[in-house]
């Protein structure tokens, strides 16, 4: 390989998790709510996703099993969020004890995925 080159994000935050179903389909999720998506134009910075959740907190991890079934942790890992092609949408909304947030996602298919985060805590879901 050409080895590493820097890429202009467009923004100025911590980001935390990055994924992509290939290079021309790549997201980056960070602080303030942020979600970025790079579509493999190297002429094109990354372009901020609206995802309709509120920027209440950090978007700590991104996962999926392709371009049609993307996910994230928003508002600090309390809100599991999908992508399914057409529209954003929470499919969990995680009431935890005080003090436990969730942090990474991975999965093996679109109905196999799983959640990990503070005290031992993993979340599976099966849909």
């Amino acid at each position: 390989g050409g080895g590493w080159v820097a890429m202009n994000s467009g923004v100025s935050i911590a980001l935390h998790g990055v994924w992509g179903s290939g290079p021309n389909d790549v997201y980056a999720v960070g602080d303030g709510g942020t979600v970025l998506h790079y579509d493999g134009n190297p002429a094109q910075d990354w372009a901020p996703v609206a995802t309709g959740v509120p920027p209440a907190g950090a978007v700590r991890d991104v996962w999926g099993s392709g371009p049609n079934d993307v996910f994230i942790l928003a508002n600090d890992g309390l809100d599991l969020v999908q992508w399914n092609g057409t529209a954003w949408r929470t499919v969990l909304e995680y009431s935890p004890s005080a003090g436990v947030w969730m942090y990474t996602l991975w999965g093996t298919g679109p109905r196999n995925v799983y959640a990990a985060g503070d005290v031992g805590t993993i979340l599976h879901g099966e849909r």
